[in-house]
């Protein structure tokens, strides 16, 4: 049974979506190095900051309903 073809608008998101990733993940690795070490990985992330707990809840959220979503839609099916 061959796979369906992946649409080009899916093909681009996912490329745009990795560009981004490797970008912000070499910029906090560039970051680190510069300030050298576990101290710039603490001024990076700062993890008291409210913004980014609730921006971290926002996307796990997020996944969580998506997931459900797929599997409620039978996604995950053979």
């Amino acid at each position: 049974m061959e796979a369906p073809a992946t649409p080009f608008w899916a093909a681009a998101l996912f490329a745009l979506g990795l560009g981004l990733r490797l970008a912000a993940g070499g910029s906090i690795l560039v970051r680190a190095i510069r300030l050298r070490g576990a101290d710039g990985l603490r001024r990076i992330f700062r993890p008291a900051s409210r913004g980014a707990r609730l921006l971290a809840g926002v996307l796990a959220a997020a996944l969580l309903a998506a997931g459900v979503l797929r599997v409620m839609s039978g996604g995950l099916s053979s």
